[in-house]
């Protein structure tokens, strides 16, 4: 049996792996649900204002929900991608990573 905490390491690590990103590279990571919520997730705001992030990448069918986010990295001066990819976590709507 996985524990919780070793479960969400291999999904991190799988999820960064999809991304092309090494798992140390995912600052925060929002499920659909997570997006599609009212109000900003002070997750990604604190995420955001780290120098070390460089992107978000955001799901294209979460654009419209999402567009807050959006906003939001460029204010931070962190680039914004929409990612439409089948690799991409099924559950996985929007990450802010570093280089």
């Amino acid at each position: 049996m996985i524990t919780e905490d070793k479960q969400a390491q291999q999904e991190l690590a799988q999820l960064a792996f999809n991304l092309g990103e090494f798992p140390d590279q995912v600052l925060v990571r929002l499920t659909d649900d997570e997006v599609k919520a009212k109000g900003i997730d002070p997750r990604v705001k604190a995420a955001l204002q780290q120098p070390e992030a460089k992107r978000m990448l955001l799901r294209a069918r979460l654009l419209e929900e999402g567009y807050k986010y959006w906003e939001l990295a460029e204010q931070a001066g962190v680039e914004p991608v929409v990612v439409e990819d089948p690799g991409f976590h099924p559950d996985t709507g929007l990450v802010v990573a570093r280089d």
